[in-house]
């Protein structure tokens, strides 16, 4: 990992949520919500999920199964992006 072009204003190995299922590839990263009141992330599928589904990884785990979500490394906290799929493009809303 080269962390001279590391986009994020958090560092690599910053602890952010997200599902077993992402992590072991069964599902896409569709959702994700950067919290506005300390600017954490979650990268999640967009469905519901069981809170035992629930994990805690370094930033740079998620975004290496995904380079796509290098795009939203300006995402502003209290912020949320969508996709409907894997390629489709991101929307930005306000939470």
């Amino acid at each position: 990992m080269k962390t001279q072009s590391w986009p994020f204003t958090d560092p690599p190995n910053v602890g952010i949520v997200t599902v077993r299922q992402i992590m072991n590839g069964e599902r896409s990263v569709l959702l994700v919500c950067r919290d506005e009141g300390d600017g954490s992330w979650q990268f999640l599928t967009g469905d519901e999920f069981k809170m035992e589904d629930a994990l805690l990884v370094a930033l740079h785990s998620v975004v290496e199964l995904d380079s796509s979500l290098y795009e939203l490394a300006d995402l502003p906290a209290g912020w949320n992006a969508r996709r409907e799929r894997p390629g489709s493009p991101w929307r930005r809303e306000p939470e």
